[in-house]
């Protein structure tokens, strides 16, 4: 059967080609915002579907743990200014953090 003068297969293969493209693309922008390889996004995108667009979508950030330990030890920072906490225990909090 032929549709303008295409093949039905062909037809369906190039679908099926635009839909992954599309979930690879969507899955690298993602990917990329939170610090993993364009490549490997991709590349999970456009093999596994609306599976592997899940997944990206469900993996932390990359540097989400130095992000939170920054912000733990600017909050320590400011509880040694106002004297809520002393040197020494402002200190103890910095080696676990860092």
């Amino acid at each position: 059967m032929k549709v303008l003068g295409i093949s039905v297969g062909v037809l369906g293969f190039v679908f099926v080609i635009v839909v992954a493209l599309t979930f690879g693309y969507f899955a690298q922008k993602f990917g990329s915002k939170k610090g993993y390889s364009d490549a490997a996004c991709f590349a999970a995108g456009f093999f596994l579907g609306i599976i592997g667009l899940i997944v990206i979508l469900l993996l932390p950030d990359k540097d989400s743990g130095n992000k939170r330990a920054a912000d733990d030890l600017m909050t320590y920072k400011k509880l040694l200014d106002s004297g809520a906490i002393t040197q020494e225990e402002f200190d103890t909090k910095k080696k676990e953090l860092l």
